[in-house]
């Protein structure tokens, strides 16, 4: 009997030992499921932060751009209105520079026009003289032809 009450002895131990690994098995298993919900809870707190600011950030770039963007539009459009007066202004000055010129070309022109017409017309007053001489010329050359034929 001594050797079945040692081994009831033994098994009841082991039976203590196992239950006590147990309970502390069950404790690990406890401690190590409340650190993994409260590594959780900080993960999605720290998370929450972390949209939260991103957010916030986000909002932020945003607004400075939309803001920079409309410095550019309306510095563009300045800019630009600069470009069409300072055009409009170089247009104006160059279609008045072309009217100057053209007027003053066409002066030229006309006065060389009115030079030809006095030449010309000196020219021809010349060629009618000349016609005239030498048509009185050979009227004469005639009347003396004649003059002396008829003689």
């Amino acid at each position: 009997m001594a050797l079945q009450d040692d081994w009831q002895q033994s098994h009841l131990e082991r039976r203590q030992v196992l239950a006590e690994s147990q309970k502390q098995i069950w404790a690990t298993i406890g401690l190590w499921q409340r650190e993994r919900y409260s590594q959780a809870i900080t993960q999605k707190q720290d998370r929450q932060a972390f949209v939260s600011q991103l957010k916030q950030e986000n909002q932020a770039f945003l607004a400075d751009a939309h803001n920079n963007h409309r410095q550019q539009a309306e510095q563009l459009a300045e800019d630009l209105k600069e470009f069409v007066r300072s055009l409009q202004k170089e247009t104006a000055t160059f279609l008045e520079e072309s009217a100057q010129s053209r007027a003053e070309k066409a002066e030229e022109l006309a006065q060389e026009l009115r030079d030809f017409r006095a030449e010309l017309r000196d020219t021809v007053a010349q060629w009618q003289q000349q016609w005239q001489q030498q048509d009185q010329e050979r009227a004469a050359g005639r009347r003396k032809l004649a003059q002396q034929v008829w003689q």
